[in-house]
């Protein structure tokens, strides 16, 4: 999966990666898959980033800015319905 996600423009592929990472405790891998989601479109990785840099995540340390970037972006794209990056809805 990482070779499919890392040549390909396929946000759901990088998303599962990011999640599998994250499961795995790769905060690093997790990280560059849902940046790459989140550059690609994706408004659960957009969500996610936005997230990580509010809390000051893995090797990213807080910054308020970045996060209300990520965070705008990804009410845009979709819905976010609760605190949860699970729990996008798109936008229709």
């Amino acid at each position: 999966m990482r070779r499919y996600a890392k040549g390909v423009s396929n946000i759901s592929a990088l998303e599962t990666l990011a999640k599998v990472k994250e499961l795995q405790g790769d905060t690093g891998g997790s990280f560059k898959a849902w940046k790459k989601a989140a550059l690609l479109g994706g408004a659960e990785g957009q969500f996610k980033i936005g997230e990580i840099f509010y809390k000051g995540s893995g090797n990213q340390g807080v910054d308020g800015e970045e996060s209300l970037f990520w965070l705008t972006r990804a009410v845009k794209v979709g819905a976010v319905t609760s605190c949860s990056p699970h729990h996008v809805i798109p936008h229709n």
